[in-house]
């Protein structure tokens, strides 16, 4: 395929399919550049790094992709107090 040619390659950003949902989405929502992602990590990974920069600290916990106190795998309750007083330290 060349760079000027207006096939679509089988992918999941970028081709005709997610371009006209996103397009709808910012219709319906009166969004600016709505961008799918292929997985809720993705979506994730993307939130996350358009609010940090290099060299920025993160708290998180150990359950943070499953819902959050008590995750619901594992039962864990999560110190609230505890990440709030370690938050507030940084």
């Amino acid at each position: 395929m060349s760079g000027t040619s207006s096939v679509s390659s089988n992918s999941r950003a970028g081709n005709p399919t997610t371009e006209s949902v996103e397009a709808v989405i910012n219709e319906l929502e009166g969004a600016y550049r709505t961008g799918l992602m292929p997985s809720g990590l993705a979506a994730i990974t993307i939130a996350v790094l358009s609010c940090v920069k290099a060299g920025d600290d993160m708290l998180i916990t150990d359950s943070a992709y499953e819902p959050e106190s008590p995750g619901s795998l594992t039962f864990e309750v999560q110190d609230i107090p505890a990440l709030a007083a370690t938050a507030h330290g940084n």
